[in-house]
């Protein structure tokens, strides 16, 4: 008996593979803080569980593969605040946003087809990738640059008769970069040049910092037929649990190609459904309080970081996670270090390995990231940890 190679292939998320040994360290009475899943602490807002409370159904059916009309009636109406303009049967609800990743590979590319993407990169279109047959051709940005895109002749070099598309997530994770009209412009002329897709991952699109303008693909009318928009409940309502995203495009080929892969499941939760109705319809003085909290985050863990000698980072512009370059040889060594034998007060730290982001293995080994998804005070004592933590591992 054997499985198949596109499994063998693909490795456990850092953001998961750590749960068995966490669950062990947890019984011995250790506090560990996670700063490793971009899991917010922020409540829900009640207006989800209001809703799935009022469901009186006698029977929870199936309902329509494309998603339930409330619920894309709500997301447009979402996007209108972004002046962004899209029909109902232009939205496709999907379990989650990385659903909708799998369904995009699946309509855009056969296997052994290629898309462009930025290294560092989100890990889980890696995963994607291996096990759609699709090969992800990673285009290197560096730390020190702020991981802003190379020149547009230098992406272009990467375009073979196999490339098929571009993916860019917009606030990044896990670099936190917010492209700009320059990057954007020169994808968006590759893209029409040679007859590409854009995949916007935009799920961050609602943290945006330092008053910086976000701008979305999705506003573009050149390409406008070649977007495909990815996003998700999750970050932006702190409902990570209920699995909701959806996919957004003009293209219809596209859009039939992505229900068919949808239909396969026949449908997503209708109760998940049912409460992020409201999630949609909430106010953008609830994104905007948000924001403001994460603001404050941002800025805090890097003003501790910057406290420790030999950590390089830059200030990110979005999402919640940065890159954090750390004076050690070994990023999964010291983590694994900090798990297993440091405690300072019976306390450790948790960040996730850079290496499940990069290609080159080489920019990676001492990189982390760290999602800044904790209160104030928890991110200054994380912070604190890492610098002791660092300090105990060097002199080991």
């Amino acid at each position: 008996m054997k499985i198949s190679a596109r499994s063998k292939k693909m490795i456990q998320p850092a953001i998961v593979k750590y749960n068995g040994l966490i669950r062990e360290i947890e019984k011995t009475g250790k506090k560990v803080y996670f700063l490793n899943l971009g899991q917010p602490d922020i409540a829900t807002p009640p207006a989800f569980m209001e809703a799935v409370r009022q469901i009186d159904d006698d029977v929870l059916m199936y309902v329509d593969p494309k998603g339930i009309i409330p619920l894309r009636q709500s997301i447009v109406g979402y996007f209108k605040n972004y002046d962004l303009d899209y029909d109902i049967d232009e939205i496709l609800v999907t379990m989650g946003g990385s659903e909708a990743i799998w369904y995009t590979f699946l309509t855009l590319c056969d296997e052994g087809d290629e898309i462009i993407c930025p290294d560092p990169v989100y890990s889980i279109y890696r995963e994607v990738a291996k096990a759609t047959g699709v090969k992800l051709v990673p285009v290197e940005t560096y730390a020190e640059e702020g991981f802003e895109l190379p020149a547009k002749e230098v992406i272009e070099k990467c375009i073979t008769d196999k490339t098929r598309a571009f993916i860019l997530n917009t606030p990044g994770n896990p670099t936190g970069r917010v492209y700009t009209k320059r990057e954007m412009d020169d994808i968006s002329q590759l893209a029409l040049q040679y007859d590409l897709f854009i995949i916007s991952d935009e799920v961050y699109r609602d943290f945006i910092y330092d008053g910086e303008e976000f701008l979305s693909f999705a506003a573009r009318e050149d390409v406008a037929e070649k977007v495909i928009l990815v996003e998700s409940a999750s970050k932006r309502f702190s409902a990570c649990g209920a699995r909701v995203g959806f996919l957004a495009t003009k293209n219809k080929e596209v859009y039939e190609g992505l229900l068919k892969m949808a239909q396969t499941r026949l449908s997503i939760s209708y109760v998940d459904q049912v409460g992020a109705v409201e999630l949609f319809k909430l106010e953008q003085d609830y994104l905007r309080a948000q924001l403001d909290e994460y603001e404050n985050r941002r800025d805090t863990i890097c003003e501790e970081l910057r406290k420790i000698d030999g950590v390089v980072l830059e200030t990110p512009k979005g999402a919640f996670h940065l890159l954090v370059k750390l004076p050690i040889d070994d990023a999964e060594d010291f983590i694994q270090f900090m798990l297993n034998d440091f405690t300072l007060d019976g306390e450790t730290v948790l960040v996730t390995p850079g290496a499940d982001f990069y290609f080159n293995e080489e920019l990676s080994k001492n990189m982390v990231r760290i999602s800044y998804v904790l209160k104030q005070e928890d991110l200054k004592r994380a912070a604190f940890l890492l610098r002791k933590g660092l300090e105990a591992y060097k002199s080991k």
